[in-house]
């Protein structure tokens, strides 16, 4: 626990140095408020649309409904809002006054919409800070850039979520592609994953398919895997747990612990390759 710790404070430094380097900082803003200002409430048609949030610091929920209009609610600074409904895209931006060093007492924005639920384009959001939390749209593309907050989607085809500071909860797609730099992953169901998390710890329920898991420091389970192509695991600092799996030849190796597999089929065309630095790995089949 504490490498987790002064593993976090160094990236936490080294991003608020290269930040005042550049000039391109997302400032941490602490004990922020949402605001409760409207400044927008319209109901548009989007069934053929591309969402695409921008925000520097917003709280943003999308809602899935059962009504074929769209609606979107925004609170904060009107000055700083704006929304701009064009031919293929309805495109979300809310900006906040700009900020040196560490700031207090921020209000943040607060963006809604409500999607139809068979919604089957793309939601495209980026959020500099901020919760960032959407329900479920199992047709639709989506795409989540955050660099602090914690980010829940509930359901979506294609998933893709790259957070920098906090946790990541997703709960079914077909294919995700997840990264965190540091903040546990909390996975339910997936076809195909890509998943790389540098600090905090990887979790998932099931995987029928194949995937690809990189860990720097923290451990990975997975309840059940049903693997359908060769899969891989590689974890530097942390211990990799695995419960139920289909007949596949298991190739584990570890560096400094201990290695436990119940049942192994090596005659099976399908390998899971489990690698870990340091940590034990078991396998409970």
């Amino acid at each position: 626990m504490s490498i987790i710790i002064l593993s976090i404070l160094v990236l936490v430094i080294a991003y608020i140095m290269v930040s005042l380097i550049t000039g391109k900082a997302r400032f941490f803003k602490f004990d922020y408020s949402v605001s409760n200002e409207l400044v927008v409430d319209k109901y548009l048609d989007t069934t053929s649309k591309d969402i695409e949030i921008t925000a520097d610091m917003s709280d943003i929920h999308i809602y899935s409904t059962d009504d074929l209009k769209t609606r979107v609610v925004i609170f904060g600074d009107e000055e700083k809002t704006t929304l701009n409904d064009e031919t293929n895209l309805l495109r979300i931006k809310s900006t906040t006054k700009k900020c040196i060093g560490i700031c207090f007492n921020n209000e943040a924005a607060k963006i809604e919409v409500y999607l139809p639920k068979t919604f089957s384009n793309s939601i495209t959001i980026k959020n500099a800070y901020g919760d960032v939390d959407l329900e479920d749209f199992r047709e639709a593309i989506i795409n989540i850039d955050s660099d602090c907050g914690d980010v829940k989607v509930i359901e979506g085809k294609n998933v893709s979520i790259n957070n920098a500071y906090g946790d990541i909860k997703l709960k079914k797609a077909i294919e995700a592609n997840i990264k965190a730099s540091a903040g546990d992953i909390d996975l339910e169901s997936l076809n195909k994953g890509f998943i790389k998390n540098s600090y905090g710890d990887i979790k998932i329920t099931k995987i029928d398919g194949s995937f690809d898991i990189e860990s720097n420091c923290g451990d990975v389970t997975i309840e059940e895997v049903f693997l359908k192509e060769n899969s891989n695991i590689k974890n530097d600092l942390g211990n990799i747990k695995i419960g139920k799996t289909n007949e596949i030849y298991i190739d584990a190796k570890t560096s400094l612990g201990d290695t436990k597999i119940h049942e192994n089929y090596n005659k099976s065309d399908i390998t899971l390759k489990l690698t870990n630095n340091c940590g034990d790995i078991t396998v409970k089949n």
